[in-house]
């Protein structure tokens, strides 16, 4: 990892989350930590009946319905209460464990140097938001939609992956107000982002980080 100046306080430095700061996909270890085995074998096979209706979508759109419609199995009609200690619980015995050491540690040099660092990721907030409440960044990830408190089986904002990100990038940062801005990612889905920055990065699967160039 390169060697950073002292003060980066003009910097905004952006992260993926899945691939680039974790090892593997956080979704589906959060889905066998947090839900019990016999639902998870139940909910799966409701979920496989779901399938042929998302066949005719749209790519992006695909995947999204098929996050929303996992999320509506396994979790819908949760409390608040109870998806954020589902959250917190996995943070704290599972996900500390999925983290590259070396781009957590990337990470919190960013932050301890001034940037303002964020998490843009398409994972949910239930996991994210203890983790960037406990590393002080901020977070720009896919948000579940409650009523009254309750998990309604849908998102409260679009998917958090491909233009999404650089849409919520733009509307939360204004962008020349910052010297220089730096991004990470390792899939298509951080291309958007990786163009708004000055200067990109790739993740391996090694866990090499490569420059990144806009093809």
């Amino acid at each position: 990892m390169q060697t950073e100046p002292a003060n980066l306080s003009r910097h905004l430095v952006l992260f993926d989350f899945d691939g680039t700061l974790t090892q593997v996909d956080s979704l589906p270890v959060f889905l066998w930590q947090a839900v019990p085995f016999w639902v998870l074998v139940s909910g799966t096979v409701k979920f496989m009946f779901q399938l042929p209706s998302l066949f005719f979508l749209e790519k992006n759109q695909r995947a999204e319905r098929a996050k929303a419609a996992l999320m509506d199995v396994f979790f819908g009609g949760k409390t608040r209460q109870e998806m954020a200690r589902a959250g917190s619980e996995f943070f704290k015995k599972h996900l500390l464990k999925m983290l590259r050491p070396e781009m957590l540690d990337a990470l919190r040099s960013y932050r301890d140097a001034g940037a303002t660092v964020a998490i843009v990721s398409a994972s949910f907030d239930v996991w994210l938001i203890p983790f960037c409440k406990a590393e002080n960044i901020d977070l720009l990830c896919t948000e579940l939609l409650y009523e009254n408190d309750v998990f309604l089986g849908r998102f409260a904002t679009p998917n958090c992956n491909r233009e999404e990100k650089a849409r919520r990038i733009r509307e939360c940062y204004d962008l020349n107000v910052f010297d220089r801005v730096i991004a990470y990612g390792n899939s298509k889905g951080d291309a958007a982002m990786l163009q708004l920055a000055d200067e990109a990065f790739y993740c391996l699967p090694n866990g090499q980080i490569t420059k990144w160039e806009s093809t």
